[in-house]
């Protein structure tokens, strides 16, 4: 089997396998932990949280498409790129599916801080599936296609 098909087959069941976890457990084990951890030790990180938030609703995750795009069209042309648009719509549809299938709640404000709203489901994240559509498109592609050059590979995986 090509090593590229083994990569995607692995990274489908890695997921898969999360999911299932996910869907059954309020939380993963240390993730409170580390999420104050983060939080005691970044100053001034609800500021930076809210950008990284808010680029995932709309309008900004069209921008995060469209550098998606042309990125997919820099590294392997342009049926790919029409393709890193279909990865994106696709979440946008499987998106409310794996919500209410998953269902994990939020976290209690007792237990973190969140910004933004404490409504609605931490699993899965939509702005994590947007982020995976776009800059984890780019990046597989950077990894398994033969035609980029590595400074091609380092310029797009340095981002992810």
């Amino acid at each position: 089997m090509p090593r590229v098909r083994m990569l995607w087959l692995l990274l489908l069941g890695v997921t898969a396998a999360l999911i299932l976890v996910a869907a059954r457990i309020p939380y993963f084990p240390g993730d409170v932990k580390v999420a104050r951890l983060v939080q005691s030790s970044l100053s001034g990180w609800e500021v930076w949280a809210k950008v990284i938030t808010d680029s995932g609703k709309t309008p900004w995750s069209f921008a995060l498409v469209g550098i998606t795009a042309v990125g997919a069209l820099w590294i392997s042309g342009g049926r790919t790129s029409l393709l890193s648009v279909v990865s994106f719509v696709g979440i946008q549809g499987i998106d409310p599916l794996l919500k209410a299938w998953v269902a994990r709640p939020r976290p209690s404000p007792t237990l973190i801080h969140v910004v933004g709203s404490t409504a609605g489901y931490s699993l899965p994240s939509t702005l994590v599936l947007i982020y995976f559509s776009t800059w984890g498109f780019v990046a597989l592609l950077a990894l398994t296609d033969k035609r980029p050059s590595l400074w091609m590979r380092f310029a797009v995986l340095v981002p992810c």
